[in-house]
């Protein structure tokens, strides 16, 4: 899916980014490091097995549709994706992650957006829902790009030798249609 240029995209003050279906091979050390694993569901490391069926799963079922994220210079950054995908329902659970080292510029913010026009437009979700942990900074960009809390699911998972609280947060479409960034 390639529907982005290689720029500053302006008017929003964000850059571009691009989807595609090339997820990076060094996504494997990415969904090991603490600085994502801080923020997933997974406890302890993911084997090279593990994500050798992952990347079959993902080639094969029809639920899922994971894309890596280009960098306005090309590079692949990170891994964002719709999982759970409900056609009758029309809903799917988002999930994104970016290169620790290019945390912080503005990448997972635009790779979102375009995943969620992409799940919107393409796949006619009507919702896109997602939950976080609590004390997640990216919380704050969820929220600014629509989404709504839905609730609070206290003490969910066991991570780190504690429960810890997640946030779930949901955008409709019509919500989305709306949005500044929609166009």
């Amino acid at each position: 899916m390639q529907t982005a240029t290689n720029q500053k995209d302006t008017a929003k003050k964000r850059p571009v980014v691009i989807l595609t279906k090339q997820i990076s091979a060094e996504q494997y050390a990415w969904r090991n490091d603490p600085r994502i694993t801080a923020w997933t569901r997974q406890n302890g490391l993911i084997s090279e097995e593990d994500q050798k069926k992952w990347r079959e799963r993902i080639s094969s079922d029809p639920s899922i549709q994971m894309f890596g994220i280009l960098s306005p210079q090309g590079l692949n950054i990170g891994t964002a994706g719709l999982t759970s995908i409900t056609p009758i329902h029309g809903t799917a659970e988002f999930s994104l992650f970016i290169s620790p080292k290019e945390q912080g510029n503005g990448y997972g913010k635009s790779a979102l957006i375009e995943l969620l026009k992409y799940g919107f437009k393409h796949l006619r979700l009507n919702l896109i829902w997602g939950e976080t942990f609590h004390g997640n900074q990216a919380k704050a960009m969820f929220q600014k790009l629509g989404m709504k809390e839905e609730g609070r699911l206290r003490e969910r998972y066991f991570k780190n030798g504690e429960y810890v609280d997640t946030h779930m947060v949901s955008l409709t479409r019509n919500e989305a249609r709306s949005a500044e960034w929609w166009t």
